[in-house]
């Protein structure tokens, strides 16, 4: 048991790390924080000045700092990990 954890840990921790596989997932942030993200009521394919789209700062844990990832393409790999 005690060596099942161990692995364990360390694949959670691999697969999470911010700046390996994580940054494709938001992996910086907590499962509170990622969960926030999928119940708000906003979209991430809307323009951020309409009332719909999601806040700057709620794109960017999906999309990057330079937009350079997907949002669809980072929530189905999140879906994966978790």
């Amino acid at each position: 048991p005690l060596f099942f954890t161990l692995l364990m840990a360390a694949v959670v921790g691999i697969l999470t790390y911010p700046e390996g596989t994580g940054r494709y997932f938001a992996g910086k942030f907590t499962f509170r924080e990622t969960l926030a993200d999928f119940i708000a009521n906003c979209t991430f394919t809307l323009s951020n000045i309409t009332s719909q789209g999601c806040s700057k700062e709620r794109l960017e844990r999906w999309t990057g700092i330079n937009h350079e990832f997907n949002a669809l393409n980072s929530l189905a790999i999140y879906f994966c990990v978790y």
